[in-house]
C-alpha cells in the first residue's frame, strides 16, 4: 500500500519518540515541549527531519492526527478517514477532543458546532471593469 508522505511523517515521528500528552502538548523524544506552528488553516503542527527512500525530508505532523494515531493506530492512514475535533474547536488536541469518522461524520460536527455557516462574515462583490468591488460585508450573529 502506498502511503503519503504526510502519513509517513506521521509513523516516522511515533516511531522516534514524538508524542502528544492528553491535554494536546506534543512532546519530543527527550520530553521536551514542541512549540506548534499554525498552518494556513488554523491547525497546529510541528516540522521534523526524516529519511524516506534515501532522501532527507522535511515533514509536518499535525497534532490531531498524532493525537489520534495515538489513540487509534494505523486507522487514522486510512484515505476514507477524518479526524475529528468534537467540539469545533481545531486548536484543541486534547485526548477527550479527538476522535476518527468519516466525512459525513465531520460534517455533522461541523453543522452542529458552527450552525451550518463556514464564515461569521457575509461578503458581497460586483465585478465592474473586469475587477470585484465589496459591496456589503456584513457580520453573521446566531
Amino acid at each position: 500500500m502506498k502511503v503519503s508522505n504526510q502519513s509517513f511523517a506521521l509513523r516516522k515521528a511515533h516511531r522516534k519518540g514524538y508524542t502528544i500528552n492528553n491535554d494536546g502538548t506534543s512532546l519530543d523524544p527527550r520530553g521536551n515541549i514542541i512549540p506548534p506552528n499554525t498552518d494556513k488553516d488554523g491547525y497546529y503542527y510541528f516540522s521534523f527531519k526524516y529519511r524516506r527512500n534515501s532522501t532527507n525530508m522535511l515533514g509536518r505532523v499535525y497534532l490531531h492526527r498524532l493525537q489520534a494515531y495515538q489513540k487509534y493506530g494505523d486507522a487514522v492512514i486510512n484515505k476514507a478517514i477524518h479526524c475529528r475535533h468534537i467540539n469545533g474547536n481545531k486548536l484543541d488536541n486534547s485526548y477527550n477532543n479527538i476522535f476518527i469518522g468519516d466525512a459525513a461524520d465531520n460534517r455533522r460536527d461541523f453543522i452542529r458546532n458552527n450552525g451550518g455557516r463556514r464564515s461569521k462574515t457575509i461578503t458581497l462583490l460586483k465585478k465592474s471593469f473586469g475587477r470585484y468591488e465589496l459591496v456589503l460585508k456584513k457580520s453573521i450573529r446566531k
